[in-house]
């Protein structure tokens, strides 16, 4: 099934409905799927049904993320003449991890690139980044005015970073998300995580907005990338900031040289700090490089990565 997609299809997305960091991503995938007029089962992969569980035959069964799939769930899937995918949004930090369990699946997504022979040598992988879905990210809508935006969780590789932009900016930056406040107390804090549509507002509201991508050895679970496979991938928050007009300064990751090679990108505090003063301050060359970058990614949403997975597996 190619490009046109004649066939609708019966799909059960198993997701994490209660996590915070993937919401925008599932909800991006369902609205993608649907778009496209397939039937789409929205299943929590940790009470994940079998296919007895549905009326009809499904076609795809399809968990984003997909760790808290049981094993004979997905086999009960594929015993039934399902289709099996799993989306993997955390390499190649969980890699190690990842590759015990996933190759259960037929199909392996994996947000980098990096990882990609990993999974090859047990099952079907294909390279998918990352997205938005314009039913929640885009320049149109309400704003959150604030000059410079860090949204997101405390990471130690962004400590240097941050605590630069603390003492150099700190009166002018709104913290959203835990932790900030103890690292710093000058600034607007909201300390609480954010649904997709408030950071949507966040994001179109900022002069400026700060990214900086994890290391790629770091995960909850502890070191899951024993072989030290460098990150090429680019997080959520630059496609779905991107999305929404703000000019983002972004650590850099190679992937930007294939998405958006015009990003105010930077790989040294004192570029960072540089990349700030450019930017805050002259409207005008703020506005024109983000409508570049926004330009850039605006076909990268997530209806046109469910035509992708649609595509590779049938």
């Amino acid at each position: 099934m190619k490009s046109e997609q004649p066939v609708k299809l019966n799909i059960v997305i198993a997701v994490m409905p209660n996590s915070p960091f993937n919401s925008s991503i599932w909800r991006g995938l369902a609205h993608g799927f649907q778009s496209l007029k397939h039937r789409l089962m929205v299943v929590d992969s940790e009470k994940c049904p079998g296919p007895s569980a549905f009326a009809e035959k499904v076609d795809l069964f399809f968990a984003v993320h997909g760790a808290q799939v049981p094993q004979q769930v997905i086999k009960e899937y594929r015993d039934q003449g399902a289709m099996t995918g799993v989306y993997l949004l955390d390499e190649p930090y969980e890699v190690d991890r990842t590759v015990q369990w996933a190759r259960h699946y037929n199909y392996i997504f994996t947000v980098d690139r990096i990882t990609l022979p990993v999974h090859q040598k047990y099952t079907n992988a294909a390279f998918l980044p990352l997205g938005f879905s314009d039913a929640i990210f885009g320049v149109e809508g309400p704003k959150i005015q604030s000059e410079i935006l860090v949204l997101g969780s405390v990471y130690k590789a962004r400590e240097m970073y941050l605590a630069a932009l603390r003492d150099n900016f700190g009166s002018q930056v709104t913290w959203v998300g835990p932790g900030w406040k103890s690292f710093s107390a000058a600034g607007v804090h909201h300390e609480n995580y954010v649904n997709p549509a408030d950071c949507a507002q966040l994001y179109r509201g900022a002069k400026l907005v700060i990214n900086i991508h994890r290391d790629s050895t770091w995960s909850h679970f502890g070191e899951l990338n024993k072989s030290d496979l460098t990150a090429t991938h680019l997080n959520p928050r630059f496609w779905e900031g991107t999305a929404c007009g703000s000019l983002q300064l972004v650590s850099y990751r190679s992937d930007l040289e294939v998405y958006a090679p015009d990003a105010a990108s930077f790989d040294t505090k004192d570029v960072f700090l540089e990349l700030i003063e450019k930017y805050l301050y002259d409207d005008e060359r703020r506005e024109h490089k983000a409508r570049g970058v926004t330009k850039a990614i605006e076909s990268h949403t997530y209806q046109n990565r469910a035509v992708q997975i649609i595509d590779t597996i049938f």
